[in-house]
């Protein structure tokens, strides 16, 4: 589905809740349903000082420019769901920098039959295609693309983003009275939050199996192997490190 931007420029300022913490927002309107569309487990209510706003989203000359509290700068998108996606990323981001030490870990994970099984691979390895398939066959999808680990305690955490796929894009039988099932941009596309069983953010789980994707297969890593596999899949703390850090 695709989201027309003119001649829609009024703001929402409004607090974002969700996995034990809070953010305070700005942004477009249309923007602000969008997430209200996609965001699994997250609270929206109304906020009022524009002087603590913590993450900005503006339109300007066509172009989406996401500002925030993090070092890192957010790159200006003309595509409505890359914008999207970079508001994902920087909640992510965000999220992890919350978390006493906390990480966040490149992957993807899914729960059937009571296990939860975590997927590490590289960059379009096939792990979207994977999560898109488990989640057609019924699993809850745990993490798309990240989520957050807890070294201490062993435990990651769900951030509640929606599937993403890359273009173009093949629904699924909808029963819905053809409710579109994604919000589609020029190059991927994300799934409205009901379609498919998410974990809400903040939902923290230990994992029962670790894989990694190889040859788009998955391949089961031995216990002793799992420090080494999630070290080699840590995100860098360059991208979660804040602006006064």
């Amino acid at each position: 589905m695709a989201i027309e931007t003119k001649d829609k420029k009024d703001e929402m300022l409004f607090v974002l809740e969700g996995a034990g913490v809070d953010f305070k927002a700005k942004a477009p309107s249309f923007f602000y349903e969008l997430l209200r569309q996609t965001l699994t487990g997250w609270c929206f209510s109304p906020w009022f000082d524009y002087s603590s706003v913590e993450v900005t989203v503006t339109l300007e000359n066509n172009c989406f420019n996401i500002t925030t509290q993090l070092a890192r700068t957010v790159p200006v998108r003309s595509d409505l769901i890359d914008a999207l996606n970079e508001f994902f990323l920087c909640l992510a981001y965000l999220l992890t920098s919350k978390k006493n030490g906390a990480h966040l870990l490149h992957c993807a994970a899914f729960e059937e039959s009571g296990v939860y099984s975590v997927v590490f691979g590289k960059k379009k390895a096939g792990k979207s295609s994977l999560v898109f398939q488990k989640a057609k066959d019924g699993a809850t999808i745990l993490a798309d693309d990240v989520m957050i680990w807890l070294p201490k305690s062993a435990e990651v955490i769900c951030i509640g983003l929606p599937l993403r796929l890359r273009r173009p894009v093949v629904g699924i039988p909808d029963n819905d009275g053809g409710r579109p099932q994604f919000f589609a941009g020029k190059q991927t596309a994300y799934a409205q939050k009901d379609v498919f069983r998410i974990a809400e953010a903040g939902k923290s789980l230990t994992p029962d199996r670790i894989y990694q994707l190889i040859d788009r297969k998955l391949a089961p890593v031995s216990l002793i192997r799992w420090p080494k596999v999630i070290a080699e899949h840590t995100i860098s703390d360059q991208f979660t490190r804040l602006k006064h850090q």
